[in-house]
């Protein structure tokens, strides 16, 4: 009798311990979060009351790199709390390691498998695809991923061992399609022979349920990706690689299908509008973006964008409601995205006061927008008589909520010709369109051709006494409607000698 209450009582201890390693204790602002998305959540696209799937999706977690077992537990930890319902799934766009591939080891994966254990609720699978830094064009890393995940991390995946070696994932989850292809570096499009069979597999599915979305996840998609993905309005493609930040639209894209880059859980990358690696961004590992993605009843999807560093969600949610064979479902098309709220500065004026004779000191207010992107970046250059410097800066990828955004920024150029300079100050949005330019005269003046079509700053400077020509290319599928000039009488030849001021030249284009 008493061995049996004895065995009674470690069977209690046992079923509370798992009890408490996987209940979690929420704050405030968890609490805050489950009633703003879920409980009082309301839209005619989304039915947040009536959730039948539930999943994390995230990207490039370089386990190895520093701080990132920290970082990953960190957001696994913070899924946990905030889904409301269960954390069906874990998705991890490729790069879940830092140098698997690159040294043929296999630590990382170890240190990778031991931070989800630890954290993950244990009803939750694991999807995971193999980015670049996870295999190697001559060893393959499958197998060694394989082994050390173990049984348990296949739990969802209905392909048979032999399959998943050759790069292939197909899971299901909660009646839901999740295809998936390891990075294959003899390929051209990365993706290789696996492409024919997702192909293959996409026909199948889509078929027999054409109005429920199908998850799809390669980590690092080239043109042949997309051709093949474009024949099925039902994919939602999921990638990494860029390490593109979610904080504003550029980061879901939607053609014939819905394209949604990551993000990503160890540092961001940031391009200028000329496609150049921007430089001072800052700590730019103090970074981890990811998703929290819920479908409903009806099969439309809310995508949550997730700030795992400062645990708080970028506004607005994206809905993308059930698949329509007009492809009406799309509401993020380049068309339908809203570029109209140009970025503008309402202080054009720079503070001097801490420059010296050779070093050009200066410091701006920060531009406003009425969009819901924040401002991706400002474009600073310095005109001398026979050269351009430009200085870029960005802070708002580190930044949640836009009243936390500097209300002022500094920039410094050294070596600057004391009596002929010029500064002009421009702000972006993610869609490349500028603001009005902030203007700095000294010995050399502008002409500014500014439009009602968003679009990149138009901006040269000159010595007074140059001959200037005006030449303006509408873009495309828009006609000049009319042109006027300020600061300058402006002839049918578009020509004039520069004046000692700048001259603003507004261009009105109309629809062709």
């Amino acid at each position: 009798m008493k061995r049996k209450i004895v065995i009674l009582i470690l069977l209690v201890i046992a079923i509370l311990t798992t009890s408490c390693a996987t209940s979690v204790k929420l704050t405030e602002e968890d609490k805050e979060f489950i009633t703003r998305y879920y409980t009082e959540y309301e839209s005619d696209l989304f039915d947040a009351e009536n959730i039948v799937l539930t999943f994390a999706a995230m990207s490039d977690t370089h386990i190895g790199g520093k701080n990132q077992p920290e970082k990953l537990a960190k957001a696994i930890k913070l899924l946990n709390k905030r889904a409301k319902y269960r954390l069906d799934a874990l998705l991890f766009a490729g790069d879940l390691t830092d140098v698997t591939g690159y040294k043929v080891q296999e630590d990382e994966i170890s240190i990778f498998k031991k931070v989800i254990e630890e954290n993950k609720d244990k009803n939750t699978s694991i999807l995971y695809i193999l980015g670049n830094h996870d295999v190697n064009d001559e060893v393959s890393m499958s197998p060694s991923f394989y082994r050390i995940f173990g049984e348990a991390f296949y739990n969802a995946n209905v392909l048979e061992k032999e399959e998943i070696l050759s790069g292939k994932h197909h899971w299901i989850v909660n009646g839901y399609h999740f295809l998936g292809a390891d990075f294959d570096w003899s390929a051209d499009d990365y993706v290789g022979k696996n492409l024919e069979w997702i192909d293959t597999k996409l026909k199948e599915i889509t078929e027999k349920e054409p109005n429920k979305p199908v998850f799809v996840s390669v980590h690092a998609p080239r043109t042949n990706v997309d051709r093949v993905l474009s024949k099925y309005p039902q994919v939602i493609l999921l990638t990494g690689h860029t390490h593109l930040p979610l904080n504003s639209d550029r980061a879901i894209k939607q053609t014939t299908y819905t394209h949604l880059h990551c993000g990503g859980m160890y540092y961001y990358r940031q391009y200028t509008v000329d496609n150049k690696l921007m430089d001072d961004l800052g700590e730019i590992h103090n970074f981890m973006q990811g998703y929290l993605i819920d479908v409903d009843k009806n099969h439309n999807v809310r995508v949550i964008r997730m700030d795992f560093y400062h645990e708080k969600a970028y506004e607005p949610v994206w809905i993308i409601p059930a698949p329509i064979e007009d492809k009406s479902h799309l509401l993020y098309t380049e068309e339908l995205k809203d570029k109209s709220k140009r970025p503008y500065f309402e202080d054009t004026e720079i503070d001097l006061s801490d420059s010296m004779t050779y070093t050009f000191v200066g410091r701006f207010k920060a531009a406003k927008t009425e969009s819901t992107n924040p401002i991706e970046l400002y474009e600073i250059k310095l005109w001398q008589t026979d050269k351009v410097d430009t200085k870029y800066i960005s802070t708002y990828y580190a930044i949640t909520e836009k009243e936390d955004f500097p209300d002022e920024y500094e920039f410094r150029f050294i070596r600057v010709d004391a009596d002929i300079h010029a500064v002009s100050i421009s702000a972006y949005d993610c869609h490349g369109s500028s603001s009005n330019n902030i203007l700095y005269n000294k010995g050399l003046y502008f002409v500014d051709i500014r439009s009602n079509v968003p679009g990149n700053a138009n901006i040269t400077a000159y010595r007074p006494g140059e001959n200037v020509r005006i030449k303006i290319t509408p873009p495309s599928g828009y006609r000049i409607e009319s042109i006027s000039a300020e600061g300058v009488e402006l002839d049918d030849s578009m020509s004039f000698v520069m004046p000692e001021n700048n001259v603003i030249v507004n261009v009105t284009y109309s629809k062709r």
